[in-house]
């Protein structure tokens, strides 16, 4: 990197160059090197300027101080798995342990994902994943909601929330569903209903059902709802948009995507 010192360069009188990173300190010995060169403004590079690289994201103080970092304070690294935020202590001696201290870690995401979908329509068909209208929300593209299936994107730990109401048939006798979370074709999550009574003979008994799930996935994995036992008659109510299932990325592996 070129730059230009704050203090007058110099030249020997018989008008050789010398790299001022070479030369004495000005305000050092004046009489003696004045005495010898004479000022003369002029550009430099210094070697100690010339940017350093370790090819690769730094992943500690140590990486920082390799660079050319000399001035503690907050830094970020990279992690091993996502991104942190570290204090490092460059008047600290590289082994000593409080030469890099562990803040906390930064919610770094290479893509935004996060969906809501939902239904408007009743739902009573079992063993299929759930369909939906549309999708209100669909940030990185990864619902479908005709097909009632989310596509994983990007690895990381993912949320998702899925609630409805049920409407059991009148006079139905210890009515039950379950709805499950399916990932890759298999149940990761169960919600079950269970009426321990008669529903009495009037319609629109509704009874709330919700499922939360966790899960840590890797891109392509594929997320959907599905009803695997409903009571005859009974169906998943969707008039006044009651059936929604939502899901949005919580945190990514960035180094993956680095």
């Amino acid at each position: 990197m070129t730059r230009s010192s704050s203090y007058p360069m110099y030249k020997k009188k018989n008008d050789l160059y010398l790299d001022y990173c070479a030369l004495p300190n000005p305000f050092s010995s004046a009489t003696v090197f004045t005495s010898h060169y004479e000022a003369f403004p002029f550009k430099c590079t210094c070697s100690a300027d010339v940017p350093k690289t370790i090819d690769r994201i730094p992943g500690s103080c140590a990486d920082l101080q390799s660079v050319g970092n000399t001035r503690s304070g907050l830094y970020s690294i990279m992690g091993t798995q996502q991104v942190e935020t570290v204090y490092c202590d460059f008047t600290k001696d590289i082994n000593d342990p409080v030469f890099q201290k562990l803040i906390g870690y930064q919610g770094v995401k290479s893509k935004p994902v996060y969906f809501y979908a939902q239904r408007g329509q009743n739902f009573a068909s079992t063993r299929v994943p759930i369909p939906y209208d549309n999708a209100i929300v669909n940030i990185g593209n990864g619902m479908t909601p005709s097909a009632g299936k989310f596509e994983v994107p990007v690895k990381g730990t993912y949320f998702f929330s899925f609630t409805s109401h049920v409407e059991f048939a009148p006079n139905s006798v210890n009515p039950k569903t379950r709805v499950y979370i399916y990932k890759n074709g298999n149940a990761v999550a169960i919600s079950a209903l269970y009426e321990v009574t008669t529903i009495p003979a009037t319609p629109s008994y509704l009874s709330p059902i919700t499922l939360q799930c966790m899960l840590e996935l890797l891109p392509g994995d594929t997320i959907w709802m599905q009803m695997d036992e409903m009571t005859l008659n009974g169906k998943l109510l969707g008039t006044d948009i009651a059936t929604i299932f939502t899901g949005w990325l919580l945190q990514e592996e960035i180094a993956i995507a680095l």
